[in-house]
């Protein structure tokens, strides 16, 4: 159970245990359970916010009991995730279906004390799809956890630090600097919430994370993970030049990861400023040497720059690094055919396909090979599927 930390010292004793039940829905299965967290509201503070407070430990709470969970299931599929991953995974698919508030009181204690207690869901389907993303997927929207983590943690020193002072006040003057505080402190309190409400919603929900995230950004226009998380958005918009932007904000806010260099030197690819996203890919795999995503961005700017040789050289080393990305494979596909090596091209794109067949480009470029190398029918098959991808009959199939 979550806590603020002057109330630890006072319910050591009294420790909340939550609880886990399941129950099976057709082949899926919903896991159920219980968060509890508690918080003392200052003077300053508003019941609502106190509220939510505790409801925010609660959710943490019934966060690390769910992590376990997801961490047996997905050795049972046969995947090995870091803790990282298993806990942006378990923060972006508990749902909350149910909030219960109690003011309680604490002997010796003159303070407000709220209790919220959380019914929260996990999905397996829900795990099964994000398993199913690829390792670049999956170390964004960790980065985009990381940052927002840290956003919390921040705040959460900060109330700390202002009801240390609020102890401390000897006159009205100062007093009133430190409600004028706690309501800054407030508005970045909500910010955090509506990012991380964002956060659960992206690439599920992406106008609807858009909408959230521009509420934090109004709410605290300093939330550089805010950004951020705002700027992956885009991306995913194919709108660079407003990624960009928030990219570039989020760094001069210090959010710092190697995801974010990554993703700015991608949007600034698609806006053919190669240069800088030479600069900011190359930043990206100094902080992470094992970062393939950055390493098939590269050979990916270079395929633009028609460097074909300088291309497959990055998309090598991202390849040697990450065996199952369809787009590791599908840029070694172009390469190659630009090199006029279609029996190698042949060769990425059917890996590319085979991980997902749902991307018509993909498919157009191996009926290319496949003409080249005098195979009509297969050609025809391909163009046909890249077709019906583009005009919404052909059936999408599971991405592997």
């Amino acid at each position: 159970m979550y806590i603020g930390k002057n109330l630890r010292r006072l319910i050591a004793a009294s420790l909340v245990v939550g609880s886990l039940t399941f129950m099976p829905v057709c082949n899926a299965e919903i896991q159920t359970y219980t968060g509890v967290g508690e918080y003392i509201m200052s003077d300053f503070e508003t019941p609502e916010i106190a509220k939510q407070r505790a409801k925010q430990y609660a959710e943490r709470n019934a966060q690390e009991q769910a992590g376990v969970y997801v961490s047996s299931y997905s050795r049972v599929e046969n995947f090995k995730l870091a803790e990282d991953e298993i806990i942006t995974m378990t923060n972006g698919i508990l749902s909350v279906t149910n909030v219960k508030y109690d003011i309680i009181t604490i002997p010796e204690h003159a303070g407000i004390v709220y209790r919220a207690t959380i019914q929260a869901n996990i999905d397996t389907d829900r795990v099964d799809e994000w398993l199913s993303k690829g390792v670049g997927e999956r170390s964004e929207l960790v980065a985009k956890n990381q940052a927002l983590q840290k956003a919390i943690d921040d705040q959460e020193k900060q109330i700390a630090d202002l009801k240390k002072q609020l102890e401390k006040v000897k006159n009205d003057k100062d007093e009133e600097k430190i409600k004028t505080q706690f309501e800054a402190a407030d508005k970045i309190f909500l910010s955090n919430q509506k990012l991380q409400e964002g956060d659960e919603q992206f690439r599920w929900d992406n106008d609807l994370a858009l909408t959230f995230y521009n509420e934090a950004i109004d709410l605290n226009p300093n939330n550089g993970a805010a950004y951020f998380s705002r700027g992956c958005v885009y991306i995913e918009f194919q709108q660079y030049s407003e990624a960009a932007d928030d990219f570039n904000k989020a760094l001069s806010l210090n959010i710092n990861s190697a995801t974010l260099y990554n993703n700015l030197g991608y949007a600034l690819t698609e806006l053919q400023q190669y240069d800088r996203a030479k600069t900011y890919l190359n930043k990206a795999v100094s902080l992470n040497p094992k970062y393939s995503e950055a390493y098939n961005n590269l050979g990916h700017l270079y395929i633009k720059l028609q460097k074909y040789n300088e291309a497959l050289n990055y998309l090598k080393k991202a390849e040697s690094m990450n065996t199952a990305s369809d787009n590791i494979y599908a840029n070694l596909g172009i390469a190659y055919f630009e090199l006029q090596d279609y029996e190698n091209a042949l060769y990425n794109l059917d890996n590319s396909i085979e991980l997902n067949s749902n991307i018509p480009y993909t498919l157009r470029l191996r009926a290319k090979c496949y003409r080249m190398l005098g195979n009509e029918q297969q050609a025809n098959i391909d163009d046909e599927r890249a077709e019906g991808l583009e005009n919404g009959t052909a059936e999408r199939m599971p991405v592997g």
